[in-house]
């Protein structure tokens, strides 16, 4: 289906989406943003309920131009704390599966080293006749 063919809120749901596909930035910068950019959308299309995705996007620009021009209005304090944040969480994220992989592969030691230790390394063999 081209971008022609959708019109109304089909077409202002698809353009949101691929302009939120377009977002790159922390989880909680990009869902504000996506608010506001579904709101100014759906704004238009109830002064427009007919409009086709290419009418939409010769109005707001092409998602990527849009989700740009969202980014560059922000505050870029905000940004930098935002990308701060998300860089100690996968920091945190990073050491915790270390830790992890570490306690693990150490209760392995332990157990192949315990397992060595009860291991029965010799059967004897009693055979009686009568």
């Amino acid at each position: 289906m081209s971008n022609n063919t959708v019109h109304g809120e089909a077409a202002a749901k698809l353009f949101c989406k691929n302009t939120k596909n377009k977002l790159s930035c922390p989880r909680k910068i990009k869902k504000d943003l996506i608010l506001r950019i579904e709101s100014s959308v759906y704004d238009y299309i109830d002064g427009n309920p007919d409009a086709s995705y290419n009418e939409i996007e010769a109005h707001f620009g092409s998602p990527r131009e849009l989700a740009n021009s969202y980014i560059s209005s922000l505050d870029s304090e905000e940004i930098c704390k935002a990308i701060k944040k998300a860089k100690t969480i996968k920091i945190a994220v990073i050491v915790t599966c270390i830790i992890a992989l570490i306690a693990l592969f150490a209760t392995f030691a332990k157990m192949i080293s315990d397992n060595k230790d009860t291991q029965v390394t010799e059967i004897e063999t009693v055979i009686i006749y009568d």
